[in-house]
């Protein structure tokens, strides 16, 4: 049972409601619709409790309008971000111009930050353009925190960097879950976003082959936690651990593969190996994956660009229509031969480079 307080006082009355269970509203008292629409109009009456987990299909017009109300108002708080950024000055400059607008990158579910090394060096290289990649919430070295993981507050974070650098907008690159975040950023804050690209993500939901991937290979590194190596090096650890993961992956026809030891999350420091992501977010995906991948709402009128892997069971491209009714200047590319992960390809980088550098 998951009990919801939240006092609503306007107008000499208080709104209580309490003991959500499942589809049932057990205790709860309304106010009517014109007393609601007058305390719209007074929002430091009211006190707010933000909380995850409530998918019902509300039949009461009034209860859904208050439902939708307190979302609105209840905007997560920001955690700061670990981030570095990289640029290359030309020699004609001695620094980053101030009205530069940074490329950031966010990593998938159980990536990090480092997940982009090797990549956005030469991203900086090409597009001579400042780089971020930071660490989401509930990864690496940013904060953790289990009481709010999902997709909407991962976007005030990255809201947030975009106000530390100094930057009035930014260009964002998103993959995966961070591609979700970089759609529900670019929905919500269209003013803070120049362009968006989104690596092998739809714009909203996941197509039923992608969840049962993702579920599958969520349910494996839960399982396989236990077996992560102790008392020995980062490499060692991820070598141990790459190959039993691949022995179970192997027994199922997912369409990304486990071969590149950045991508392992696992940090080691004085001889102990753990995660480097919260494990909360496998227990969200495998229980209620609509919690943490919020539906995104809005309308982005700027450059976007979703690039795919053709072989990839995410399906994106048959997903261009929803995605263009978001993102009415959408161009959609598939990269043939390859799979979940698409920015390890040349073609990949040659698209955004050639994205990012159009006017």
């Amino acid at each position: 049972m998951l009990l919801l307080s939240v006092l609503w006082k306007s107008l000499g009355k208080t709104l209580c409601i309490s003991n959500i269970d499942g589809n049932n509203i057990l205790d709860s008292a309304y106010l009517n619709e014109g007393e609601f629409m007058e305390l719209e109009e007074d929002l430091e009456k009211i006190i707010c409790y933000r909380w995850n987990g409530i998918n019902h299909p509300f039949k009461n017009f009034v209860f859904r309008l208050k439902m939708a109300f307190l979302q609105k108002i209840c905007v997560p708080q920001p955690v700061e971000l670990k981030y570095s950024c990289m640029a290359v000055i030309p020699a004609d400059h001695q620094e980053i111009r101030p009205d530069d607008v940074p490329i950031i990158l966010l990593h998938g579910l159980s990536g990090n930050k480092e997940s982009w090394h090797g990549f956005f060096e030469v991203l900086a290289l090409d597009t001579k353009k400042k780089v971020c990649i930071a660490d989401l919430r509930n990864h690496g070295e940013s904060p953790w925190n289990s009481d709010e993981y999902d997709v909407e507050a991962m976007t005030e974070d990255v809201k947030h960097l975009i106000d530390r650098l100094k930057a009035q907008k930014a260009i964002v690159l998103g993959h995966s879950m961070g591609g979700k975040v970089a759609v529900h950023l670019a929905l919500t804050y269209p003013e803070r976003v120049e362009k968006i690209i989104v690596e092998d993500m739809r714009a909203n939901g996941i197509s039923s082959e992608g969840l049962q991937e993702v579920q599958f290979y969520s349910k494996v590194m839960k399982d396989l936690e236990k077996d992560i190596p102790q008392g020995v090096s980062e490499i060692e650890a991820k070598k141990a651990f790459l190959k039993i993961l691949n022995e179970r992956l192997e027994k199922v026809d997912l369409s990304f593969k486990m071969d590149d030891l950045r991508v392992i999350p696992i940090k080691c420091s004085d001889g102990k190996c753990k995660w480097r992501f919260n494990s909360i977010l496998l227990d969200a995906l495998l229980s209620n994956p609509d919690e943490l991948l919020n539906e995104s709402s809005g309308r982005f009128d700027g450059p976007a660009l979703f690039i795919y892997g053709g072989k990839s069971n995410f399906k994106v491209g048959e997903d261009e229509s929803n995605i263009k009714k978001l993102f009415p200047n959408a161009k959609l590319v598939e990269v043939a031969d390859r799979d979940h992960l698409v920015h390890t390809s040349k073609e990949f980088m040659r698209e955004i480079v050639k994205f990012i550098s159009d006017k």
